[in-house]
């Protein structure tokens, strides 16, 4: 019984063919993974396009997987942490829109509502649970950004738009010898 179950989990694998939509510039992360998808007896093919394209084909849902990208504007737009690429009524280049869940955008439009900022910051683990148990993506890799910056003064200030070059770092780095 055993031997005809892997059987057939291997024939599912063969049969299924994924339609990976990528934009010309993310090549590389296209090859790999498509390698990845391979190497568990997935097969794929790239579909690569320019901007504009990817962008219809990516509206029309014309595809199985594709290749996206935050930002740290992203991550605050919308009901912020990431809310912004994944509720369907979003529309534009930078997202996705595929998650009509109405446990998603009710908990969405909680956060929306939410003015004060503690009680805010209590829907971060539930949206951050929610992503756990039901997005549909998969995280490859998160930059590190480094800004260096120097010790003689102090009062940097960063932020997750401009670092530390932004009005509160301006107005308030001193000398830390004062």
């Amino acid at each position: 019984m055993r031997k005809k179950a892997r059987k057939n989990r291997a024939f599912l694998f063969h049969a299924l063919r994924l339609s990976l939509l990528i934009r010309a510039e993310q090549a590389r992360i296209a090859e790999l993974v498509k390698d990845y998808l391979t190497k568990v007896g997935i097969r794929s093919e790239i579909r690569s396009l320019d901007l504009s394209a990817w962008v219809v084909a990516k509206d029309k849902y014309d595809y199985d997987l594709t290749v996206a990208r935050t930002t740290p504007w992203g991550m605050l737009m919308h009901a912020g942490w990431g809310t912004g690429y994944f509720d369907s009524r979003r529309t534009g280049q930078g997202v996705l829109h595929v998650l009509e869940d109405p446990a998603f955008l009710g908990l969405a439009d909680r956060i929306l509502a939410e003015t004060e900022p503690a009680r805010r910051e209590a829907f971060a683990p539930q949206i951050q649970e929610y992503y756990a148990r039901e997005l549909p993506g998969i995280a490859l890799y998160w930059n590190m950004v480094v800004t260096p910056y120097n010790k003689a003064f102090r009062g940097w200030q960063p932020d997750p738009l401009y670092g530390i070059y932004n009005i509160e770092t301006l107005t308030a780095v001193s000398r830390a010898s004062d």
